[in-house]
């Protein structure tokens, strides 16, 4: 989509930090940290180099959890001419689920913030239990509308035959049949094709790079997806899927303090010095729960206008 080799890509988990990309034209990466006011900045080489996943990080995953040279770092921003980012969007690159506690506890707060989601899958391993778990426990069926589902990899399905790509589809359909649904609960099928793509994004990346022929692009499913995407943005729909996050972050806030307050009931007999660990700790959720609630402040102040302007049309067309 970026119609260049930026991000860190391998055929092995890589992505150790999360990225953002917005409009612009330096060609450095400004590496943001917790506890800093301002921001480090790296060459794109030295980012490449250093912000990648190692085999040395993948065992520290698998003991701790969590790589420690990332410990400290919330996210970097990448500015590039994307045709998308020239229209005000910003793309968060993510790492994968379960590659690293704290990083897929960031990812998840960008999700509750976030306009469309690109759930990347790969044909050759799709949707294991990790994968299949995450979908099954963070969307609703019906509740998907802002969701794109992308499976990748494609080409490799492609080179064993039309059965292994059937076979990759139906399985794909099994499974996300039952969250792309109508008002009535029944499949919708157009919904579903306007929502999930099979690609092949490296023939795209070489199109674009001048590698491959531009037939590769025309056949590779990416540039329906961009069209799509692009077209999702600049509807009303974005803004709909705006107002749900927002709705559905305060489900969660909601949903926590409940169990906050259970907690706190059972420990009423703990001891005095059990008793002060918790209060120290539903403090620090607390302070949690006031940004939370700023950056839902945030998002209604700066969605009012293009709510209220929808909530207009949709009067003025019903009384019509």
């Amino acid at each position: 989509m970026l119609g260049e080799e930026v991000l860190p890509s391998d055929f092995l988990p890589c992505t150790a930090i999360i990225t953002k990309i917005v409009y612009g034209n330096s060609d450095e990466v400004a590496i943001y940290k917790s506890g800093q006011d301002y921001p480090e900045i790296f060459s794109m080489k030295d980012f490449n180099e250093y912000f990648k996943l190692k085999d040395e990080d993948e065992e520290n995953i698998a003991q701790a959890g969590y790589v420690e040279r990332f410990s400290k770092i919330e996210y970097a921003q990448i500015e590039r001419h994307n045709r998308l980012c020239n229209n005000g969007v910003i793309l968060i690159d993510s790492p994968g689920l379960k590659e690293d506690a704290a990083r897929t506890k960031m990812a998840h707060n960008f999700l509750k913030q976030s306009q469309a989601i690109i759930f990347v899958l790969r044909a050759d391993k799709l949707l294991g239990e990790d994968e299949k778990d995450f979908f099954e426990s963070y969307f609703q069926p019906g509740q998907v509308n802002n969701v794109f589902i992308v499976v990748s990899f494609i080409d490799l399905a492609k080179e064993k035959g039309q059965e292994t790509v059937d076979r990759v589809k139906r399985r794909t359909k099994n499974f996300f049949e039952d969250y792309y649904i109508d008002r009535e609960g029944d499949f919708d099928r157009d919904f579903y094709d306007r929502r999930v793509f099979f690609v092949n994004a490296l023939g795209a990346l070489e199109v674009r790079t001048g590698i491959a022929d531009k037939a590769v692009l025309n056949s590779s499913g990416v540039l329906e997806l961009e069209e799509e995407l692009e077209k999702f943005l600049a509807s009303p729909e974005k803004v709909t899927a705006t107002f749900d996050s927002t709705v559905e972050l305060l489900s969660l806030i909601v949903s926590n303090s409940r169990e906050q307050i259970n907690q706190e009931k059972l420990t009423l007999d703990q001891p005095l010095n059990e008793l002060e660990e918790r209060r120290k700790q539903a403090e620090e959720q607390l302070l949690e729960l006031e940004k939370d609630k700023r950056d839902i402040e945030q998002t209604i102040f700066f969605y009012r206008d293009k709510i209220k302007e929808k909530l207009l049309d949709d009067l003025i067309g019903y009384t019509q």
